[in-house]
């Protein structure tokens, strides 16, 4: 005997192409973006069998497709700044800071955009480049890389799904 009347989100979004359908309806977001991929592999994976807590499937896309419209934009850029960081190299993690000061006692012509562009005349020129050892450098970027928040992006979709417990006696 079932007690609940509701659905589970693989009857309203049961693949990939189901999901593009119910972007294209529901919110703005770019249907052609990889990224959508990725953002429904994990959500299948973590709500497919879960209830949704509205007695509609239309209310449960409607402020679903609001949740996915708030979020999207902000985990694609942080997806994308994690890969960069896990991309970078040795020498990445070692260079602490570089300095270049140049002067010019010369006739240079003026730069357009002179914190951007050096001048052409330089007559004096100091450097500096502070690095740590690459044991601190690790360890600064062990604290410092993050995992892919995964967690958190599907933490945001929690508030749209309930857990019902089905009871193993008869009800008569």
């Amino acid at each position: 005997m079932m007690f609940a009347n509701t659905f589970l989100f693989k009857e309203i979004i049961p693949t990939l192409d189901d999901f593009k359908e119910f972007l294209t309806e529901y919110t703005t977001v770019d249907t052609t973006d990889i990224f959508n991929e990725y953002c429904f592999k994990f959500l299948f994976n973590r709500f497919c069998n879960s209830n949704v807590k509205y007695d509609t499937q239309d209310a449960f896309c409607r402020h679903f497709g609001i949740s996915y419209e708030n979020v999207f934009d902000q985990y694609k850029i942080r997806q994308d700044i994690i890969r960069k960081t896990y991309n970078l190299t040795d020498s990445d993690f070692v260079l602490a800071r570089q300095v270049i000061i140049n002067n010019s006692l010369n006739d240079n012509t003026p730069a357009p955009n002179p914190l951007d562009a050096p001048l052409e005349y330089i007559s004096n020129q100091n450097a500096s480049k502070e690095t740590m050892s690459k044991i601190d450098g690790y360890i600064h970027a062990l604290y410092k890389l993050t995992d892919n928040l995964l967690d958190e992006f599907l933490d945001e979709f929690k508030k749209h799904f309930i857990t019902i417990y089905s009871i193993d006696i008869p009800v008569y």
